[in-house]
């Protein structure tokens, strides 16, 4: 074998070799394309060839973390306080003043205890108060003054002569029978007080005469004395008639509530008891 034999048949090996290497890879590359479509396939999604809605799995649908708030309620129980009350006890000095009402024709005195230093104000309002304000003690008692008229005014002269300013037609609602009582009424009443002799009487401003315990009429300001009435006196010689201890209020509890004061009249003496919350 010549030399060029040699060559060319080494030359047509080479290319066999060469040829079946090529069918080799490319059988390679054929089942590695087989494997690498079956696997794009299986990732693939299904579908009609339009766009799919795809349902994402539990959990991933949750863009914003949750929030939960939780309310703290507290409740405030007030501390239960208990005071002591206080108690103020005040004594209120008074004196008994002797008031005549009439009693069968004739005038009897009964006590009232009224503040001091009692004025002849004080007394005329209670004169005109009547008997109601006495309970039992007053039964059988009547006032010739009439209820429901304007205050009858009084002054202290200072010589001893209390002067009475009695309203207009003041006797106009009075029995003519009744109208020397009234009129003792008034003068033994005040005549009762220290320093008081003689008593004057005017109406409007002007001086009037008055219907005497004789009946007769006084001259117009002419002061009448209790010596003028005694006739109608019914034995002064008993003791005025004084009514049971009583209590009354004086005034409510107040609009706060913390207060409430209470009187107490026994004798001749007042104690007034306040109360404070």
């Amino acid at each position: 074998m010549t030399m060029f034999d040699r060559l060319r048949f080494r030359s047509g090996a080479t290319s066999r070799s060469t040829r079946g290497a090529t069918r080799r890879i490319s059988g390679l590359l054929a089942v590695v394309g087989v494997v690498l479509g079956v696997g794009v396939a299986g990732c693939g999604v299904p579908g009609s060839g339009g766009p799919e809605r795809v349902d994402v799995g539990l959990g991933l649908d949750d863009t914003l973390p949750t929030t939960t708030t939780s309310t703290t309620s507290t409740t405030i129980v007030a501390a239960s306080t208990t005071s002591a009350m206080a108690t103020t006890t005040t004594i209120v000095a008074t004196e008994d003043v002797s008031l005549f009402f009439i009693s069968g024709g004739q005038l009897t005195p009964i006590s009232l205890p009224l503040t001091t230093p009692t004025k002849l104000a004080q007394v005329m309002a209670a004169l005109q108060g009547g008997t109601s304000q006495f309970g039992a003690p007053s039964n059988g008692l009547r006032s010739a003054i009439p209820l429901g008229v304007p205050a009858i005014e009084v002054t202290d002269d200072g010589n001893g002569i209390a002067t009475v300013s009695l309203p207009v037609n003041f006797f106009d609602g009075i029995p003519s029978g009744d109208q020397r009582l009234a009129v003792a009424q008034v003068v033994l009443t005040l005549t009762q007080r220290g320093g008081i002799g003689q008593v004057r009487f005017m109406m409007a401003g002007s001086p009037i005469g008055v219907v005497l315990g004789s009946g007769e009429q006084s001259e117009p300001g002419r002061p009448v004395s209790r010596a003028d009435y005694s006739v109608l006196l019914g034995g002064e010689s008993t003791p005025p008639i004084s009514p049971a201890p009583t209590t009354a209020f004086v005034a409510p509890a107040t609009s706060d509530g913390h207060a409430l004061h209470t009187t107490t009249t026994v004798g001749s003496s007042t104690s007034t008891v306040t109360i404070s919350g």
